[in-house]
């Protein structure tokens, strides 16, 4: 990926918005305030989808550009059992992904089977 395009993409400079937003993001902060109950689902709502979409954006995107939080998000440290009980989730989820991924077809064997090939 060594393209003219990519080599331009490289010495793009931040906008502060967004630099602001990747330093929460890795001081376990969080970007935009999470639902974490009914009304805060409501009221996130009330202020636009949009909004809800925005995070989960983000941080797929703070992901796949290799950002990690330096320290997990606080109110975890105060719902130990929240937390655990959401280690158990990851690691069903992952332990199901494994299994997919071993027994699922490919995509070409899919559309092999698919169309009788």
């Amino acid at each position: 990926m060594d393209t003219a395009f990519w080599r331009a993409n490289k010495e793009l400079q931040l906008a502060d918005e967004i630099k602001e937003k990747i330093a929460m993001y890795r001081a376990g902060l969080p970007v935009n305030l999470p639902v974490t109950d009914e009304i805060d689902l409501l009221q996130q709502l009330r202020g636009g989808v949009p909004q809800l979409l925005e995070q989960q954006q983000l941080l797929l995107h703070f992901a796949g550009l290799g950002f990690e939080p330096d320290q997990p998000y606080p109110a975890l440290t105060y719902r130990p059992d929240q937390a655990a009980s959401a280690a158990s989730v990851f690691k069903q989820i992952k332990d199901t992904q494994g299994e997919l991924t071993e027994t699922l077809p490919t995509t070409y064997e899919y559309l092999c089977r698919l169309h009788g090939r």
